[in-house]
């Protein structure tokens, strides 16, 4: 009988630890794209498993950091080499986005690849957050800087095309 419990609990269990490292909000797990550098990730995370692409395969998650390489780089953005530019989560155990109970009316609905007719983005970027779902299954959940961030951290040549 307790085996049969907690056989029926296993689903509910792993959602429950994969909900709140992926929840919308600022950031993962306290690292924020612009505010954050490579001496915080490795601080929370240690050395990456791939140093070549900052990539971290974790108990319930493949999670790979980007960083910047110069001020006011390709992205535009006014921060020092090694600062956090994204974080994409991959989760171990695939989930629903319906069962994820997320209220999406503040997200835009992108289609993703042009080669896959079914994988969309719903797109947050006053919180950040980028969700890519194939089918109906979350895939990736991309941190990206908040609006306010990405433009408080703008170069000021890219103000002035504005």
């Amino acid at each position: 009988m307790t085996s049969l419990l907690n056989i029926k609990l296993l689903p509910f269990v792993l959602l429950a630890v994969t909900i709140p490292s992926t929840c919308p909000g600022k950031g993962w797990r306290g690292i924020v794209p612009l505010r954050s550098t490579r001496i915080d990730v490795e601080r929370l995370l240690g050395v990456p498993d791939d140093k070549t692409t900052a990539t971290y395969h974790l108990n319930d998650e493949t999670v790979v950091f980007y960083y910047s390489h110069s001020r006011c780089d390709d992205e535009g953005w006014n921060i020092s080499p090694n600062t956090v530019i994204s974080i994409a989560v991959y989760p171990k155990v695939r989930v629903k986005l319906a069962d994820l109970k997320y209220d999406l009316s503040g997200y835009k609905r992108e289609h993703g690849d042009p080669d896959v007719w079914d994988h969309f983005y719903y797109r947050n970027e006053g919180r950040g957050l980028v969700i890519s779902v194939r089918g109906e299954v979350v895939d990736a959940y991309i941190y990206r800087p908040t609006k306010k961030d990405s433009d408080s951290f703008r170069c000021q040549r890219d103000l002035k095309r504005g």
